[in-house]
């Protein structure tokens, strides 16, 4: 298997390289229109890498509530320009008999107005990999996808997660996944079936509360 790095940042808590001002000058921003999503007027900000620049960067598009100036949504993938270093980032592990080069990655993070606060929604995690066996004459294409969806939320007794149980960026999943996993810990509220939309899982699993 060849896991990847991490799985979201969040944006908000850890921003990527367009959203921090040591790296603007590494991208040119393009104000586009205002639309109304969920009705509340939203600034569209298109963004893209400048050519030249040898990073894993990205091009992709910021919704910014115009009343609180808040982030309300980023749908982002890795630009032609940063594809091609990538590699070191997105590839922690691989087979010794395989090469593993990234193909594409696409990144969703999307936010809720709730009570006069911006709350995480959706987050969606898509990244393909082009994998060659060696002495092999075809690569094939692997797709790791990730989707969490936010279907309610508690402010009452609330606990920081402990150290020793949060996966760091640079870890690995899998390598903290013990073998004894116990499958009916998280009971059916945990499970989005493949190419379900995530607005129909998240609508199913609040249905069984």
């Amino acid at each position: 298997s060849f896991p990847t790095r991490r799985s979201s940042d969040l944006l908000a808590k850890n921003p990527e390289s367009f959203m921090m001002d040591q790296y603007f000058s590494d991208y040119d921003y393009k104000p586009v229109t205002v639309t109304n999503i969920e009705d509340r007027e939203t600034y569209v900000i298109e963004f893209s890498q400048k050519k030249g620049i040898a990073e894993p960067y990205y091009d992709g598009i910021i919704y910014l509530d115009v009343n609180t100036l808040a982030i309300k949504k980023v749908e982002f993938s890795l630009s032609p320009e940063g594809t091609s270093y990538a590699d070191a980032f997105l590839i922690k592990k691989k087979p010794a008999n395989m090469n593993v080069k990234t193909a594409d990655a696409h990144y969703m993070v999307d936010y809720r107005y709730i009570n006069g606060k911006w709350t995480l929604n959706n987050v969606h995690y898509e990244v393909r990999f082009k994998v060659d066996k060696k002495h092999h004459w075809f690569s094939k294409i692997y797709t790791s996808t990730v989707d969490l969806a936010i279907t309610d939320k508690d402010t009452l007794n609330v606990a920081k997660f402990k150290s020793s149980e949060s996966l760091k960026p640079g870890e690995i999943f899998a390598d903290r996944v013990s073998t004894n996993y116990d499958e009916s810990f998280w009971g059916p509220y945990n499970i989005i079936k493949p190419e379900e939309p995530i607005e129909e899982a998240e609508e199913r699993i609040t249905d069984r509360k």
